[in-house]
């Protein structure tokens, strides 16, 4: 049960209430919530069966005022810190949450709740290595969930405690703190061999011999975040963060700061995060994604270029079914002949703001005749002879966006006839298409859904 706020009679009826219907709790959050002295209902509670204990301390409470845990089987001891008395009573305690700030009975927790599986705090001040020691040592093989974040007087003694003694460790978090040391993350890694969820992320010591160490140890890994601060850059290799790929067979999510790898549905997909991320690291990045590799997202990189899709588009061409390259203003009609020439299986392609010409764009459509989505967007340079090849070409065409382009009523008349499959048109600002255009689409094709706001006309039908 989640008590709130600070109304005493409420919470002490409550209380009162539960422990008349003598009702086994199993999870205890509490947010702000204050007893007033003399409310001793709680201590009627049987807390053999509590699992889960959640401290919330919120915000703005005073020094002065007493808190629920405070309060908590205060009459039931002989013990006098009202933290240690909870802890004595949740003997079968398995999950908990230390909330925003620590105390110094945390230190001892380990010692009276033994069966804890999971430990979680995030920004908690006061929480030392001493508390995450005791808790190592007494629950041990117990711990399968750890998670630190940004619990800055955490050093690396904590990391090495759980190392040393949790074995069965599967879920470790420790991001963005700045005390842990190689050294402990190595440690981890080699130690802890049923690891399925690695969050690094912020950390600054994060270097290619950990993500080695993780590769050769953690082959069960699942989710692998070693992203790092905005603004700095850590210089891995990728041919590093490729063992883990490769390594790590059930891989699910790898970030790291200049790109995401991830796989869906058995299918593997790359993302250039970093807009600025220069030519080399980009070249670098590509040699060394897996062969297996079907999509690749490189929206808004400014230095990838002509070149770069000459390297990718033999290698992972007859895999690649996406590719995402809005707004790559160095992509031309040159990297669309080497799309068209090793990339028959293309589904989806994002042209948007690219200086692309009917040259490149009916090439492409001319030997990529699977694809599904098409953007054109901002793509200034085409004419009417482009637009009519997609149109005759893409007969499995099923969205189609020609927003900001010179896209005319004829056209619309084309796709009406050649793509049945067309369920989406996009046709924002497109000055040369008319009201009477946009209609006879719609009558041909009566379940797609058009979009021109430069005429003032919406239309969407009913599927």
């Amino acid at each position: 049960f989640t008590l709130r706020g600070s109304d005493s009679l409420i919470l002490a009826s409550y209380l009162y209430w539960l422990s008349y219907r003598s009702l086994k709790v199993d999870k205890i959050v509490l947010v702000n919530s204050f007893l007033e002295d003399g409310d001793d209902n709680i201590s009627k509670m049987d807390l053999s069966k509590l699992v889960s204990l959640s401290f919330n301390h919120g915000n703005g409470v005073k020094q002065k005022e007493i808190t629920l845990f405070q309060r908590l089987l205060s009459y039931a001891m002989p013990v006098s810190d009202p933290y240690m008395k909870l802890f004595v009573r949740c003997g079968g305690l398995k999950h908990i949450d230390f909330g925003s700030e620590a105390h110094s009975s945390f230190g001892k927790i380990g010692m009276f709740c033994s069966k804890l599986q999971s430990i979680k705090a995030v920004h908690c001040k006061g929480l030392n290595d001493s508390a995450i020691e005791n808790i190592a040592q007494h629950c041990r093989s117990n711990i399968t969930s750890v998670v630190l974040r940004a619990c800055d007087d955490l050093t690396s003694a904590s990391a090495i405690a759980i190392a040393e003694n949790c074995p069965n460790l599967t879920h470790i978090e420790l991001s963005y703190a700045t005390t842990f040391r190689q050294r402990c993350l190595i440690q981890l890694a080699s130690s802890c061999p049923k690891l399925t969820f690695i969050n690094f992320e912020g950390l600054c010591n994060i270097s290619d011999k950990v993500i080695a160490t993780v590769a050769a140890n953690c082959k069960q890994l699942t989710f692998f975040n070693i992203d790092f601060y905005k603004g700095f850059s850590n210089g891995l290799d990728p041919v590093a963060l490729k063992l883990i790929a490769e390594s790590c067979v059930n891989i699910i999510d790898l970030v790291a700061p200049e790109f995401h790898y991830k796989v869906r549905q058995g299918k593997a997909q790359l993302q250039l995060k970093g807009a600025y991320t220069r030519l080399p690291k980009i070249r670098n990045i590509l040699l060394n994604s897996p062969e297996q590799m079907t999509s690749l997202q490189a929206s808004g990189c400014v230095y990838m270029n002509d070149d770069c899709i000459a390297l990718i588009a033999p290698r992972y061409g007859s895999h690649l079914t996406t590719l995402l390259l809005a707004e790559c203003e160095d992509i031309t009609d040159a990297a669309l002949a080497q799309i068209a020439q090793h990339c028959p299986m293309l589904e989806h392609i994002d042209l948007s703001g690219c200086p692309v010409t009917d040259i490149g764009v009916s090439n492409l459509v001319r030997f990529c005749r699977h694809i599904l989505t098409l953007s054109l967007r901002k793509c200034y340079n085409l004419s009417k002879v482009a637009f009519l090849n997609v149109a005759r070409h893409l007969f499995e065409l099923e969205k189609l966006t020609l927003s900001h382009t010179s896209v005319c009523d004829s056209i619309l008349h084309e796709l009406g006839a050649n793509c049945p499959l067309l369920r989406e048109l996009e046709l924002t600002d497109c000055k040369q298409v008319t009201k009477a255009g946009v209609q006879h689409i719609i009558a041909t094709l009566p379940n797609i859904t058009c979009t021109n706001f430069w005429s003032n006309y919406l239309h969407v039908s009913s599927v």
